[in-house]
């Protein structure tokens, strides 16, 4: 008799086994013993101004179902469901989501999120600053925007003082070839053609050696361009710009140069020996 009960136990904790093998092979998620999501938060790309795109990578479920899936962002740490978020369907695998409504210039930090019956996992933290809604009047990348072009994007900058109060333009009866534009985007060459053909260039050396905020790549601006200083910025209070003259890089004669009267916002030729204000620009 004990014979027998103990071949009956034993066959059924094989069964038993057996079954629960069986289970196993044919659900990977029985596997998992945490019951919770597992994930990661995938890099951030495409930040603007007002929205970037991340996602997550489930790589298990827990052994249950995902019913939710998303990022969840905000400007303090470690975000979670009661932070904003989105909704991005369910089940593993991976995801991509869009952030949108950011502030601009505006630091954040997101998480991606995945949800079963047992609750909420979140990958790791990731962070992404928006860009900055560009304006004329705005302290930017070394200076102040005075010109923005057409994709609001692009433009130029002027330093945020005077590189000098008292400076000549430099090589008084001597042409300098190519020194000649006069419009919007010639002041960079004009510079450049100054310092090639005069030795004595003090207004562009000026500006060409600055090195002013972490950049070094001013150059002396040209007559359109300091007209536009005087307009955007002097005109309206900004820029710290004095009631004087200043140089522009564009060359008039062999012994005139472009200047711009600030106190009157005059654009007119004067001799090259003249001492009048300089102030560099950058493009950006």
């Amino acid at each position: 008799m004990f014979k027998k009960i103990v071949f009956y136990f034993s066959a059924l904790t094989f069964l038993f086994a057996y079954a629960c093998t069986k289970d196993d092979a044919n659900d990977s998620r029985a596997l998992d013993a945490t019951g919770f999501p597992a994930l990661s938060t995938t890099v951030v790309t495409g930040v603007t101004q007002t929205s970037s795109i991340c996602g997550g990578v489930i790589n298990s479920d827990g052994g249950i179902d995902i019913t939710a899936r998303g990022v969840c962002w905000s400007e303090l740490q470690n975000p979670t469901l009661a932070d904003l978020h989105t909704s991005d369907g369910t089940g593993s695998g991976s995801f991509t989501s869009s952030i949108v409504g950011l502030s601009s210039g505006t630091t954040y930090y997101v998480r991606a999120f995945a949800t079963n019956k047992n609750g909420t996992a979140y990958g790791e933290q990731r962070t992404f600053t928006t860009s900055v809604v560009l304006s004329v009047g705005l302290n930017y990348e070394g200076g102040i925007i005075f010109y923005l072009d057409n994709t609001n994007m692009h433009g130029l900058i002027c330093a945020i003082t005077n590189q000098s109060d008292s400076s000549e333009w430099g090589c008084n009866g001597v042409s300098i070839s190519g020194a000649d534009g006069t419009a919007i985007g010639t002041g960079d060459q004009n510079t450049t053609d100054i310092l090639a053909g005069c030795n004595a260039a003090t207004a562009a050396l000026l500006c060409d050696t600055l090195s002013l905020n972490g950049y070094s790549d001013w150059f002396l601006p040209s007559k359109e361009e300091l007209r536009l200083m005087y307009t955007n910025l002097h005109s309206v209070g900004l820029g710290s710009f004095s009631n004087t003259s200043y140089w522009s890089s564009s060359e008039m004669t062999a012994s005139f140069a472009w200047q711009v009267i600030f106190s009157n916002g005059i654009t007119q030729g004067t001799s090259k020996n003249n001492f009048i204000s300089v102030r560099a620009i950058r493009s950006f």
